[in-house]
């Protein structure tokens, strides 16, 4: 696959956030202008779910050409939040019409370290399917959500190159909001209803563009049964701690303990920390620290 010529259009780039997560967009939008190879182009959009004042401008400080725009919070307010998802990943259903300018464009979740260029992700030919994803081995693995869902394979929805104009043709965001708001598909906040409502359209993508920070598993056996080749070596990095810009295009802290909100000691949680500035670390820490003695101190009462 070749790299988007530089004299095409920008590389349209769209994240999701809340206020609780805008430090996470930011650091995932500073990796992104790090890896960003000469000559390439982006266009960020951030759709913003109940953010602060404030909140967008520094956001938009992190690099050039980065938009945020507000989205109306009460449109899915009837729909309860899951543990650490809000319903503001439910505007990925609406990309479609938020979108009408383009005909594809890369997703990614906001909780992501992205240490390689994208636009060779972007290059990928969807070849008539509405999404190219990373396969969740472990939740095919270890939950079998495949089999409950009576489908072929299970994707992580937190990455995704999507062909619109598709979407648009076959009528996707009234399916998937449908699916939503009236079946059985809500063990995740939206991963599930991808996985059903494009299920036999989903282009594979390689594990390294959507990589698990941290493993529950990953014996040689474990992983050679899902893996192979160069997704083998990947995941072994991984596991044993190895990460490398390049070798690894997304690195993603999809589970509850995020690097923002704990102080787990972990080598992908201290990679995260990497991208902090000497003061937002040090604001962050003590910030951190606080909150701790605050709950020991609660639990002792």
């Amino acid at each position: 696959m070749k790299s988007i010529n530089k004299m095409m259009e920008k590389i349209p780039i769209i994240l999701i956030t809340d206020h609780n997560y805008v430090l996470a967009t930011r650091i995932a939008i500073r990796s992104l202008f790090k890896y960003k190879h000469m000559g390439n182009r982006y266009a960020v959009v951030v759709l913003g779910v109940s953010l602060h004042p404030g909140d967008a401008e520094v956001i938009k400080s992190e690099g050039p050409d980065i938009e945020v725009r507000d989205c109306d919070p009460g449109r899915y307010s009837d729909i309860q939040c899951l543990n650490h998802v809000s319903t503001a990943a439910l505007f990925k259903f609406d990309l479609p019409q938020l979108f009408p300018q383009y005909d594809k464009v890369i997703y990614v979740d906001s909780d992501v370290l992205i240490l390689d260029d994208l636009s060779r992700l972007y290059s990928f030919d969807l070849a008539g399917c509405y999404a190219a994803m990373v396969k969740d081995y472990r939740a095919m693995a270890m939950l079998k959500f495949h089999e409950k869902m009576q489908i072929d394979n299970y994707y992580f929805s937190g990455l995704f190159v999507a062909d619109l104009s598709l979407w648009r043709r076959d009528g996707m965001t009234e399916k998937m909001i449908e699916l939503k708001r009236h079946n059985t598909y809500n063990g995740c906040m939206d991963q599930d209803v991808f996985n059903v409502a494009f299920a036999g359209r989903i282009l594979t993508l390689p594990v390294n563009y959507n990589c698990p920070a941290m493993l529950w598993w990953g014996t040689d056996a474990e992983l050679s049964a899902f893996y192979s080749g160069d997704e083998l070596s990947v995941m072994r990095e991984l596991r044993d701690g190895k990460i490398v810009p390049g070798h690894i295009v997304v690195l993603h802290y999809f589970m509850r303990s995020k690097p923002w909100v704990s102080l787990r000691n972990s080598r992908p949680m201290r990679y995260w920390w990497r991208f902090l500035t000497p003061s937002e670390r040090v604001k962050l820490y003590s910030s951190l620290i606080v909150k701790k003695i605050q709950k020991v101190l609660r639990c002792n009462k």
